[in-house]
């Protein structure tokens, strides 16, 4: 089986010769999966930021980043300012597929 595109953004590193769908010509299709940490609404704000610290030098940890690199997972410290708008393009993109689907929760 041969890879012919990865659905992110940019290029996979697991991946470096597999162009992403736009850079392939196959259109703008973008799909991808990520974890991150999530607090409650109304969590203080220097706690968010301390947890973002907390994160963030965790995978830096040489260790941490050669488990989840073996996992082929692409790390990408942010901050709560920057992953707002990025959940909020994902909610809306998939919002957007799953009305056009017709699908209903049952």
């Amino acid at each position: 089986m041969k890879a012919i595109a990865v659905a992110s953004n940019k290029c996979v590193a697991s991946l470096p010769q597999v162009p992403t769908f736009i850079d392939g010509g196959l259109g703008d299709f973008r799909s991808q999966s990520w974890y991150d940490l999530l607090v409650r609404a109304g969590t203080l704000s220097s706690n968010v930021d301390t947890l973002n610290v907390v994160f963030v030098t965790a995978m830096k940890v040489p260790a941490m980043r050669g488990k989840l690199k073996a996992l082929r997972l692409d790390l990408h410290g942010t901050t709560a300012a920057d992953f707002g708008p990025f959940i909020q393009a994902d909610l809306a993109r998939y919002s957007r597929a799953i009305e056009l689907s017709g699908a209903k929760i049952e």
